[in-house]
């Protein structure tokens, strides 16, 4: 878990700055569509970052936190912040094709990662989650959604 929040916490910062940095060299204009999805998917990379590092500190300390009340403002939170985003990039014109698609992109990312913690599992990276998935033939329930109910 100590990998986990380290890795979400530096994207927060190193997708967008590639981004920026590609759209700078390309002499490609960044709008407020892109912006706006960057913004969002930090956001939710921030809450997972939080949510790793704490779980990490519960199993160093061996004590329990309780993130419940957090994370079910942050479930309603975040859907209203991804689908108000999604209506903006949708009906705001964007700047060029840069803005265009990379607002997609960190808009889709976002998404992903809104599933992943709230929803449904999508990262499978150790054997024990690969032997749930052949056991019972199915996705995993996010962990928040795990400690949350």
């Amino acid at each position: 878990m100590q990998n986990l929040f380290v890795l979400e916490f530096i994207n927060v910062f190193v997708l967008p700055f590639a981004f920026l940095v590609n759209c700078n060299v390309r002499n490609e204009a960044v709008g407020l569509n892109s912006i706006l999805a960057m913004t969002l998917n930090g956001v939710l990379l921030l809450q997972g970052s939080y949510l790793w590092f704490d779980l990490s500190q519960q199993i160093k300390n061996k004590t329990i936190s309780n993130l419940t009340n957090i994370f079910k403002r942050l479930k309603l939170i975040d859907l209203a912040l991804v689908i108000g985003s999604a209506i903006i990039i949708l009906f705001y014109p964007s700047k060029g094709n840069w803005d265009k698609y990379g607002a997609i992109a960190f808009l889709l990312l976002a998404m992903l990662e809104y599933i992943n913690y709230f929803e449904i599992q999508l990262m499978y990276d150790n054997k024990n989650d690969l032997n749930y998935v052949r056991k019972f033939g199915r996705l995993k329930e996010a962990k928040v959604k795990r400690l949350l109910w």
